[in-house]
């Protein structure tokens, strides 16, 4: 990396590049359903990415304003980890019964 480049740069860059293996490696396309569990900025990303592709994407996180954020950046749904009903509420969200429902975990 040149040196006018600096670590805060240098961090979105590898985040970005990580989000963007992670929503390739899966082979997420328009109508595709996506489920990004852990909504930090890694998260975020691959829900952005993922959501550029045309796939629905469906938020969990533990954070009631990192799902309002979520839901604010155009996903779909978004619900805490501890509900019950978050598997039938994600299979509900899918639009594609008989669709892969793919999942990207970050840290």
């Amino acid at each position: 990396m040149p040196d006018s480049i600096g670590f805060p740069e240098i961090t979105l860059i590898e985040s970005a590049g990580a989000a963007n293996h992670a929503v390739r490696a899966l082979g997420v396309s328009a109508g595709d359903t996506i489920v990004v569990i852990g909504t930090g900025g890694l998260g975020m990303q691959a829900a952005r990415l993922a959501l550029a592709r045309g796939a629905r994407v469906v938020a969990v996180d533990t954070d009631p304003a990192a799902r309002q954020r979520c839901i604010d950046a155009g996903t779909h749904s978004a619900f805490d980890p501890a509900d019950p009903g978050l598997v039938e509420s994600i299979r509900t969200t899918s639009d594609r019964t008989n669709s892969p429902i793919r999942i990207v975990i970050t840290p």
